[in-house]
């Protein structure tokens, strides 16, 4: 039997004010809700933080991983396993994708790879607005004509009706978790798998009430 990995991402801006800020004040400022914080990437500390992981991350054997569209989990992954010695297949996987709950949640995706992370496998990535799957019970009307950016502002206006709450359901979140892994167990049994993801995301599929260390290895072991 392989081994699932689920890493991290390493943290940004909005992560470390959340970290030291309460639920209220944080969205009192408007902080989650600035639109050029839309998918923020990671910050310094957090780039000095994933570097910091690499010789730690090199030293697993893992033939293969699965990345969130997201740019703070692409990002990650690109320091993480750049020159592994396993040279592992990097795929992105929309599923991955956060719970849809602050700005940084909020995809730039437009339906193109980034070109940074355009050597990662982006074939599984749908050529569409991909923050709107995940809200379709708050948003029902058909958006997907207007433009990328036009999308997005129907959702951080609809963020700003709402908060402090998610504008996806933990249902959804822990139902398309379980999807990812009901397909990666029968992968699992030949290959050492890692997932590089987010926090909201990867405690509902493990059910951790503690968030997974950035950058740091979790070992999930599948039940029988």
């Amino acid at each position: 039997m392989g081994k699932l990995w689920l890493i991290r991402h390493a943290p940004t801006l909005i992560n470390q004010v959340s970290e030291m800020l309460s639920q209220d004040i944080r969205f009192n400022t408007n902080v989650l809700l600035n639109p050029d914080y839309c998918d923020m990437e990671i910050s310094l500390k957090g780039k000095q933080l994933a570097l910091d992981s690499v010789c730690h991350i090199h030293s697993l054997q893992i033939s293969k991983i699965y990345v969130s569209p997201l740019r703070r989990a692409l990002q990650t992954c690109e320091i993480l396993f750049k020159n592994h010695p396993d040279k592992p297949k990097i795929v992105v996987d929309h599923e991955l994708h956060e719970r849809v709950y602050s700005i940084q949640d909020i995809s730039l995706y437009e339906g193109e790879p980034f070109k940074e992370f355009a050597h990662f496998d982006w074939s599984k990535v749908p050529k569409k607005f991909l923050t709107i799957e995940f809200v379709k019970h708050i948003i029902q009307e058909d958006i997907s004509k207007l433009t990328y950016k036009q999308q997005r502002e129907t959702i951080i206006g609809k963020m700003h009706e709402l908060c402090p709450f998610s504008l996806e359901e933990g249902k959804n979140v822990r139902e398309r978790g379980q999807k990812v892994l009901t397909r990666l167990a029968n992968e699992c049994e030949k290959k050492n798998i890692a997932l590089v993801g987010h926090s909201a995301f990867f405690n509902k599929i493990t059910g951790l009430q503690e968030k997974i260390p950035y950058c740091f290895p979790y070992l999930f072991r599948f039940s029988k």
